[in-house]
C-alpha cells in the first residue's frame, strides 16, 4: 500500500510519496486527522513533511510510536 523510496547508502531517509489527502483516502481517514498526526510526528522529529511528500527522518522511533499506539 505505502511504497517508500529505498534507503541510499549512508543512511538517507526514506521518502513517501504521498500528500496528506492521499494519505487519508488510503487510511479511511479524515484529512484534518492526518494533518495532525503528521505535524505531532513532525514536531517530535520523526518526519519531515514536504509538498505530497513524507520524508521519515527516525524510523525506530517512528516503529515505536506504531507499537504504542498498537496497543
Amino acid at each position: 500500500l505505502l511504497e517508500a523510496a529505498p534507503p541510499a547508502d549512508g543512511g538517507d531517509p526514506l521518502v513517501l510519496p504521498y500528500g496528506n489527502n492521499e494519505l487519508a483516502d488510503m487510511l479511511g481517514l479524515s484529512r484534518n486527522s492526518v494533518t495532525t498526526a503528521l505535524s505531532r510526528l513532525q514536531a517530535q522529529g520523526v518526519i519531515e513533511k514536504q509538498r505530497n511528500a513524507i520524508r521519515i527522518l527516525d524510523e525506530d522511533k517512528l516503529a515505536d510510536i506504531a507499537r504504542l499506539e498498537g496497543e
